[in-house]
């Protein structure tokens, strides 16, 4: 019997020059193939040099990985806001979605303006936040995207 879901939201910047297009890419592809093969789950936001990842699994490969990313020279700063044992993956058709909310409005972001916020030092993390994520993967999933990072459409 599988053990309890391990879940870590963290933000990180990213270092200059600013990630973008084809690393993003890398990126998807990178993590992807990287979380199915250690059974991670999870969804990562990008806007505007700014990097919240979720993640989920055993607890020794999100804290494994974590470490791997903190270590990564693509980002920097890399803070922890939240994490815990879980009752069960909240993404679980995801080994890593991907979306860059560089050019959407605050308002259709699934997370508040302060996380996204490269000069807020000390964001708070609230369940209601989880729970815009949540609702923002279950709206958005498609079978067979595969790993691409999908760049998020201003609306009219």
């Amino acid at each position: 019997m599988p053990g309890p879901i391990y879940s870590l939201i963290y933000r990180s910047f990213a270092r200059p020059p600013w990630i973008e297009g084809q690393v993003l890419n890398d990126i998807s592809v990178e993590a992807n193939a990287f979380n199915s093969k250690h059974h991670i789950t999870g969804m990562l936001i990008f806007s505007d040099g700014v990097f919240v990842q979720v993640l989920e699994g055993s607890t020794v490969e999100v804290l494994s990985l974590s470490a791997r990313i903190a270590a990564d020279p693509r980002n920097e700063r890399l803070r922890v806001l939240w994490h815990g044992n879980v009752g069960e993956r909240r993404f679980p058709e995801w080994s890593m979605g991907c979306f860059d909310f560089s050019d959407v409005p605050d308002r259709q972001a699934p997370l508040d303006p302060g996380v996204l916020d490269n000069e807020q030092v000390e964001p708070v993390w609230t369940d209601t936040m989880t729970q815009r994520l949540i609702d923002f993967y279950r709206e958005n999933r498609v079978e067979g995207l595969g790993p691409v990072f999908a760049q998020m459409r201003r609306l009219p």
